[in-house]
């Protein structure tokens, strides 16, 4: 799950440059554009109930309130058009951290899974419980790589690794890791 927390995360900041693009160009399309990315952002985060749904959905409603006339202290009383594109942009950048902030923690926990992911398949090659790679289906190859090693000499650790991480994540790191063994990096 974390690792598809991540990669949702990660997709959120895709269209970033597009509309601090808009922004550069003074595109009237701006704040409404702004406020479709926080809205498809939400919903994409809210699948995985994640907290960070909400803070978009906080900053979409304070651009709707700039338009309707609210300012922050630190934003003068100029036009309006320009407040409220001032306040948009302010808020995308804070989104935009946010994001970060979510991928760069998904990508630190799943670090440490896998560096002991990684010790875990080396017990495993060790002992030899680690069957050679069938062509197809990768899949079975991978959940019966798990089991075996369950059985090996890595039991505490298959057992840390089956508390900590979701079936998901799991099969993801063990796939990497199996991977790199196959190519010999």
């Amino acid at each position: 799950m974390r690792a598809v927390i991540r990669e949702t995360a990660q997709q959120q900041l895709q269209p970033i440059i597009a509309l601090v693009d808009l922004y550069q160009r003074g595109d009237p399309a701006f704040v409404d554009a702004v406020i479709g990315f926080f809205r498809q952002a939400e919903n994409a985060l809210a699948q995985l109930r994640l907290p960070e749904a909400s803070a978009l959905a906080t900053r979409r409603g304070l651009i709707l309130a700039a338009r309707d006339g609210y300012r922050p202290d630190d934003v003068n009383d100029g036009p309006k058009r320009k407040a409220v594109r001032a306040i948009t942009m302010r808020l995308l950048a804070e989104a935009e951290q946010e994001l970060r902030e979510v991928v760069g923690r998904q990508d630190a926990w799943l670090a440490e899974m896998n560096e002991k992911m990684v010790q875990l398949v080396a017990v495993g090659m060790s002992e030899g419980v680690i069957p050679m790679p069938p062509s197809q289906p990768r899949a079975r190859w991978v959940a019966g790589v798990w089991k075996a090693l369950g059985k090996a000499n890595g039991r505490a650790m298959h057992a840390y690794l089956s508390a900590a991480l979701q079936a998901s994540d799991r099969h993801h790191l063990l796939e990497q890791a199996l991977e790199r063994l196959e190519s010999g990096a």
